[in-house]
């Protein structure tokens, strides 16, 4: 089994992964970190204030426990918080033939995004909860057997990204507290490090990287494959380095990934 020891970086973008426990950490997984960090669910944050502007409810699971389904009228986001991470779940009411109440869970693991897996979860849960799907493609069985079905989860993941931008275009309230979040992120020298965002990197910059993400869908592949997906062989996932990842990239970068992984046996 290959083990990709670093993958290609963009010199000239903002955030560069520097920390030593986070070495192999692919680029758009460092920029991803930093949105998963300010779209929190603290009742001050910029997730918070986009779900309230759609209607939509925010439930930390042992809350939601407490609550009788009859007292809950919105769509609404639970999420569990531990030490590791929160996993968000977007949930909305329907009423059946008899006139029942019914609260419908959607889970983004069982819809765009692999299993277990840390990424736009918290996005997602707000996209399943405001019925705005239609940009992406539903996965029904997560084991990834051949190579479109990890195109799958790569567009889903950037065209979260897309909706994530189209967000802040529409919604100005929610980009300027997001920019705010952020601001504080790079004035603050320890958070500014761990996250590996360059000195005096502005708002408009980080922004200008993301597009670039948006537009391109190799460095999302290097993330998708380093996460903890769903694989039938260690052989297949050589397979999907050598034969799939490898060769969409071009020049320099193809050359980098050729040398920059080991074989495990």
């Amino acid at each position: 089994m290959i083990i990709v020891e670093r993958f290609p970086e963009y010199p000239t973008m903002c955030v560069i992964p520097n920390t030593p426990d986070r070495k192999r950490e692919s680029q758009f997984e460092a920029f991803q970190s930093i949105i998963a960090f300010i779209l929190n669910a603290d009742h001050d944050s910029p997730y918070t204030l986009l779900c309230r502007n759609y209607g939509i409810d925010i439930f930390e699971k042992s809350e939601r426990k407490k609550l009788k389904d009859s007292s809950i009228i919105n769509p609404f986001v639970e999420f569990k918080q531990s030490t590791k991470s929160t996993h968000y779940i977007g949930h909305k009411i329907e009423i059946d033939s008899n006139h029942k109440k019914k609260i419908i869970s959607l889970d983004p693991y069982k819809f765009f995004q692999s299993p277990g897996t840390q990424g736009f979860c918290q996005l997602f849960a707000f996209f399943l909860s405001s019925n705005d799907v239609n940009d992406f493609t539903k996965i029904d069985d997560a084991n990834i057997t051949d190579f479109l079905k990890f195109e799958t989860y790569v567009l889903n993941t950037q065209n979260c990204l897309k909706k994530l931008l189209n967000l802040f275009k529409i919604y100005n309230a929610f980009k300027l507290e997001f920019k705010s979040k952020f601001e504080q992120i790079v004035l603050d020298d320890s958070l500014r490090n761990y996250y590996g965002i360059q000195t005096h990197t502005t708002f408009n910059k980080f922004l200008f990287d993301l597009k670039f993400f948006s537009k391109n869908l190799q460095p999302i592949r290097y993330y998708i494959y380093d996460l903890p997906i769903k694989i039938p062989s260690n052989s297949f996932k050589d397979s999907l380095w050598f034969d799939h990842i490898v060769e969409q990239a071009t020049g320099d970068e193809k050359e980098l990934l050729y040398q920059h992984y080991q074989i495990s046996p």
